[in-house]
């Protein structure tokens, strides 16, 4: 472990716990949950720094869990590892004594009201059966549809398009296309995937990497053209 200071987060071990749970609860996992993944990642947590940054930072946001607070009352109870600075001046000990004697005061009162956490995670704009357009070299515009999530990539799962079987020169109400077949795909060079687009389109200026993001056919009244910025290559695997 390393100590800068006798705060309750100046060393490793608790700004890796205090991150790493909130981490969870911004990627959209629920709060027990994201408690049982840190217990089990940090392989049952028998570190008294553990409990402690776990139970202070739950309780800063609202969402102190009653085995945490055991835990970490028990932990405080037993010195709450203060042998850690043993070896430090009699004064920085004495400052860590009055840390986890504050906490374990905090630790006693009336829970805190929950605090908002903003998730931040592109995936959850995104929907099944959601519909998406962007513009083609000719003018038109291709279609596609939210099919699936990958759980296998990003923090809740990447989207898996399909492509639509139709190309519009005016953008109807998404309500038109919901008897729309998929296209069928073609063979791609690529091992293991099946390509939709021609090669032409995969070389093309017009799909290469951009800063903006598309925006999302939330509308279900009216289709509306995403930026060209969306990437062509749009794969699924082979069957």
């Amino acid at each position: 472990m390393g100590a800068w200071g006798t705060g309750l987060y100046d060393d490793d071990t608790t700004c890796d716990v205090r991150d790493e749970w909130l981490d969870k609860l911004k990627s959209g996992t629920p709060a027990e949950a994201a408690t049982a993944e840190l217990i089990a990642a940090w392989g049952g947590a028998a570190e008294p720094l553990f409990w402690l940054a776990l139970a202070d930072t739950q309780r800063r946001w609202g969402r102190l869990e009653s085995e945490v607070r055991e835990r970490a009352e028990q932990a405080l109870a037993a010195g709450g590892g203060l042998e850690l600075w043993s070896d430090s001046p009699p004064k920085a000990r004495a400052a860590r004594k009055r840390v986890l004697e504050r906490l374990a005061a905090q630790l006693r009162e009336p829970p805190l009201a929950p605090r908002p956490v903003r998730v931040q995670s592109e995936a959850i704009a995104w929907k099944r059966g959601q519909l998406w357009a962007y513009q083609m070299l000719d003018g038109r515009h291709a279609v596609l549809r939210v099919a699936a999530f990958d759980p296998a990539c990003g923090l809740v799962g990447a989207p898996v398009m399909e492509l639509l079987d139709v190309a519009l020169d005016q953008l109807p109400p998404a309500r038109a296309l919901a008897d729309a077949t998929v296209r069928p795909a073609r063979r791609s060079h690529l091992e293991g995937r099946v390509d939709f687009l021609a090669p032409e389109h995969r070389v093309s200026p017009m799909f290469e990497p951009k800063a903006a993001v598309p925006a999302l056919l939330g509308n279900p009244e009216k289709l509306v053209a995403v930026s060209r910025a969306f990437s062509a290559l749009l794969a699924r695997p082979r069957k």
